[in-house]
């Protein structure tokens, strides 16, 4: 008889064999001699985790950003970063700051690729699950969805606390941001800390009218500095990350 672990491993293993080809629930069933509903409560908590992602319910699974987080060689969404990878380089040429591509996959935001000089993030890490609400990208991302796909992050993670988001109490909160933020303007957060200012910048990516991640700008500053800072470098850093957002959109059409 399977333990649970061995199911859990036959499932990822199943799924990983399709490559990016999705795989329906009654192939999986096959392929690992598990009964289908066994297998659907599995896969369940496993795309609550991220370690699987449903394509849609007719055409099946495939392998979550946090599956790809057990190897460091592991590179989801590599059309994505191959197309945004030039830019985010660039940007942190000339800004000098971490530059991050963010995604969100079942309803989780993930990091999957970034340049930083480990100021912002210390472990060498590639695919990093990361705050929906408290992020720029995470709010750039959320501008860009349609009510429903809102409503499922909302009925999954509730209000944002206080410290997260202080302005959005209600769902309606949430419509009201995405509905008057105006298009083509980066997307700012700031947050104070106890020696510290975080701020970030971030703006979407798109094929067509799809939203596929963000790309952002995190930065840390003394507190001392934040004005000059800010009348030095927030036209520049608005400016580079709206083009570079124009290139990467341009690369990603033509992937189509």
């Amino acid at each position: 008889m399977l333990t649970s672990v061995q199911k859990v491993t036959r499932i990822l293993t199943a799924v990983a064999s399709g490559g990016s080809d999705p795989m329906p629930l009654f192939e999986i069933a096959q392929k690992t001699e598990i009964n289908k509903a066994t297998c659907s409560h599995i896969i369940n908590t496993l795309m609550q985790e991220g370690f699987i992602v449903r394509i849609s319910a007719t055409k099946g699974y495939v392998l979550g950003p946090a599956a790809y987080c057990l190897s460091e060689f592991g590179r989801y969404g590599s059309d994505l970063i191959s197309a945004c990878r030039p830019v985010m380089q660039y940007l942190y040429k000339a800004l000098g700051h971490c530059v991050v591509l963010a995604v969100i996959e079942g309803g989780a935001k993930y990091i999957i690729d970034y340049i930083d000089n480990g100021n912002i993030f210390p472990q060498k890490k590639k695919i990093r699950k990361d705050d929906i609400y408290r992020t720029a990208t995470g709010r750039a991302i959320l501008k860009n969805m349609s009510d429903g796909e809102l409503r499922e992050i909302w009925e999954k993670y509730g209000s944002p606390s206080e410290m997260e988001w202080g302005e959005i109490i209600s769902f309606d909160d949430l419509l009201h941001y995405r509905d008057e933020l105006d298009e083509g303007v980066p997307v700012i957060t700031r947050r104070v800390c106890d020696d510290h200012i975080d701020l970030a910048y971030a703006v979407p990516i798109k094929r067509g009218l799809k939203c596929l991640g963000a790309i952002g700008i995190a930065i840390k500053i003394c507190k001392n500095d934040e004005n000059a800072f800010m009348l030095e470098n927030d036209k520049k850093i608005k400016k580079l990350l709206i083009k570079g957002s124009g290139i990467i959109n341009e690369r990603c059409n033509e992937q189509i």
